[in-house]
């Protein structure tokens, strides 16, 4: 599976997101072959039933389930920095 099946794959859980996420709020979903494989309570346990299933790396996608509005909210940094030149404990 490439990335444009990937982005298919993704193109149909946005456009699905409503009915695949009703009742399963903040449980996260392993979704292969445009449908719904099952919910977990985080990314760890989807990926361990992914692997079980014979599933490889690019043949499925693992999303949270929340709202659009709620995944636009998500910032994702991989590294933050600070320059300790510019924090002050003075008040």
């Amino acid at each position: 599976m490439g990335i444009g099946q990937l982005k298919s794959l993704y193109d149909w859980f946005s456009i699905s997101r409503d009915d695949v996420i009703k009742g399963h709020e903040k449980e996260v979903v392993l979704l292969a072959d445009n449908s719904v494989m099952g919910y977990y309570p985080d990314k760890e346990t989807a990926l361990i039933d992914a692997k079980s299933k014979g599933l490889k790396l690019g043949e499925f996608l693992v999303q949270r389930c929340v709202t659009e509005e709620e995944e636009s909210m998500y910032v994702y940094t991989p590294e933050v920095s600070v320059n300790s030149n510019l924090v002050s404990n003075s008040a």
